[in-house]
């Protein structure tokens, strides 16, 4: 929705309002975050960072978005992981019973700003590194 067209549906609402309850209203300001814009920034951050070892999900929409971990890393152990560096995200298999059939990640980006956003992606793909290596001994990388 076009900004203009927001204002105009937001005046239209408050103007709808019956006027004991309009009256009443004093002092409002509407704040429009821009939240697609926080999800391209995430999009965007995740391609340049992550390397494959998270793909995100395709779906453009709310305040949160799917990952799927590169094959063989646990979305427990990662949750943990970025934890440990200040980034919250969520392993999918709490939402779901019995057994994933693929691991994946829950990433939140409204509640937080766009600096904040690369911090954590930044943040996630050094987890993300540490836990494939933890898990090749070898050391090998994704990103090679």
């Amino acid at each position: 929705m076009k900004r203009e067209h927001f204002v105009k549906v937001v005046e239209e609402t408050l103007d709808s309002l019956p006027q004991e309850f309009r009256s009443r209203i004093r002092n409002v300001a509407v704040l429009v975050e821009d939240v697609p814009r926080r999800l391209s920034i995430l999009l965007e951050c995740a391609q340049q960072s992550l390397c494959g070892l998270l793909a995100i999900s395709g779906v453009e929409a709310g305040l949160q978005i799917a990952g799927w971990l590169h094959r063989g890393l646990n979305a427990e152990s990662v949750a943990t992981a970025a934890a440990t560096r200040g980034v919250e995200v969520t392993a999918l298999i709490r939402y779901r019973q019995g057994a994933a059939v693929r691991e994946g990640l829950q990433l939140g980006f409204a509640a937080v700003d766009s600096r904040e956003i690369r911090r954590g992606v930044r943040e996630l793909a050094i987890a993300l590194e540490n836990e494939l290596k933890t898990l090749h001994s070898n050391g090998s990388s994704a990103c090679r």
